[in-house]
């Protein structure tokens, strides 16, 4: 029993180390939809010890987020100057698929991050 704690212990920390970091930093291509509005632009994903910043450049409008997460999945929350929400993104290939909402929010928007090459 204490073999397996610890190999699940030891899996984790590797995890949630360079790798993962490797594996979700960089620079995304945003596409969206805010209720009947659709979007584009950019994230980027940066390492800020076991948490991430993400920093989202969507038309003139900046969103700052930090996140936690695993190789499967990132929770987010950000502010920008219209506010702040919270979201969840699944791991999809080399990018992430996820939904949104604003704080106080009742519906739910998707969003979709495609690696930038």
């Amino acid at each position: 029993m204490r073999t397996l704690i610890t190999t699940a212990a030891l899996g984790l920390s590797l995890w949630s180390g360079a790798a993962f970091a490797q594996a979700v930093e960089g620079r995304y291509r945003v596409e969206g939809r805010d209720g009947s509005n659709t979007y584009a632009g950019t994230a980027t994903v940066s390492r800020t010890g076991e948490t991430f910043r993400i920093q989202w450049r969507i038309g003139d409008e900046t969103y700052n987020g930090t996140a936690i997460g695993d190789e499967r999945f990132l929770a987010v929350s950000f502010t920008s100057a219209q506010g702040s929400g919270v979201g969840l993104w699944g791991r999809e290939g080399e990018g992430w698929k996820g939904i949104w909402t604003w704080s106080n929010g009742r519906a739910l928007q998707p969003e979709a991050w495609t690696r930038a090459r």
